[in-house]
């Protein structure tokens, strides 16, 4: 008779690999850009590599574009506003406060108009861990009522206005 090994260690062990794998992968460097387009009810999003822009097409609005190519992004549910994090998404290569890490391009008045945040607009550099080369500054995003909410990776919770 052979002994099963027990159902709970085995997700414990996949759990593990998956945890170490998804470490291991953090810091690996980025894909190169390349063209894309997501679609979903509220608007289609597209980024052309050769022209650096991403076009936004809503459902119920005339398409508008932002001078980016942009890899990291969270669309607006009224597709009217898009954030576009840092070419490292959550992940910086140093802790200088000066740079850019987000930038929120919204239509107003027919006009797209961008204001761009820096690290020291939203946390403490200081305050970032270290991953094994970059440093991470941001645990999650999401829309919220006339911004983005932001989750920092110092478990601070700031919301980004604009408009």
């Amino acid at each position: 008779m052979t002994k099963r090994p027990n159902p709970l260690v085995r997700i414990v062990v996949l759990g593990l690999c998956i945890a170490i794998a998804s470490q291991t992968f953090a810091d690996t460097p980025l894909a190169p850009p390349e063209d894309f387009t997501h679609r979903a009810e509220i608007a289609t999003v597209e980024g052309r590599v050769e022209t650096n822009t991403t076009i936004v097409a809503p459902a119920n609005h005339a398409p508008w574009a932002i001078p980016v190519w942009a890899r990291f992004y969270l669309l607006a549910p009224d597709a009217l506003s898009i954030l576009v994090l840092s070419n490292g998404g959550n992940l910086l290569g140093s802790r200088d406060p000066d740079q850019i890490v987000a930038t929120v391009y919204y239509v107003e008045d027919g006009a797209v108009h961008a204001q761009s945040f820096t690290l020291s607009d939203t946390m403490d550099p200081a305050e970032m861990p270290q991953t094994a080369s970059h440093f991470l500054w941001l645990d999650s995003y999401r829309a919220a009522d006339g911004g983005w909410e932001l989750v920092l990776s110092n478990t601070k919770t700031i919301t980004i206005t604009y408009r």
